[in-house]
Order: C-alpha cells, then structure tokens, then sequence
C-alpha cells in the first residue's frame, strides 16, 4: 500500500496494464501500512514495503527494502506467478488484526 490517492493508482495500472488491484493507504493516512507495522510517524510515510495478499487474505509473500532503494516488480511478479499456480503457500500468516479485534 502506498500512500498514494487511488487515482495515482489507478494511472499506474492503465500505464502497465494491470489487472490485479493495487491498494491506496491514502486515507485515512497510513491506515493499512501501521497493520502491517511498516508505517513510519517519524516521517509520515511507509516503508518501501511490497506485500502479495491471497484470495483468502493471508500474506502470501512480502518484502521490505530500504526506502531509498526501489526493489522493482521482480518479487511481486514471481509471488504472483507462484500464487496463480497456488504452491505452498511460503510466508501463509493471517492478516493483520487490530488490537481489539486480538482481544477478543
């Protein structure tokens, strides 16, 4: 998830011609990257992190490079290609849960 508005989104897919969906954490800002604990208050942004998320919402592959580093499509193109052939599911965990939903 970038923090991105979905309309950068959406012209990045058009661009690539993409087919999957791509996830805006626009607002509210950075919901979705502290779930997966990679957001970072000190600077209002999110790790470069890439996360591949299956039809049943598990984290099926995941990366976090250095920030300035672009890591390119390499990995979420490989987990995806993995994915459609559903092999063993290398990195299955559940989705993030907030902290209430983990009380309970």
């Amino acid at each position: 998830a970038l923090c991105d508005h979905s309309e950068s989104h959406n012209a990045y897919a058009r661009e690539l011609n993409l087919s999957l969906a791509l996830l805006s954490d626009f607002h509210p800002k950075g919901a979705v990257s502290r779930r997966y604990e990679v957001y970072r208050d000190d600077v209002g942004t999110s790790e470069r992190a890439l996360v591949v998320v299956d039809g049943d919402g598990f984290v099926f592959w995941s990366e976090v490079s250095p920030i300035e580093l672009n890591p390119g499509a390499d990995g979420v193109l490989d987990a995806l290609e993995r994915l459609s052939g559903r092999e063993a599911r290398p990195e299955q965990s559940a989705p993030p849960r907030t902290q209430s939903e983990a009380q309970r």
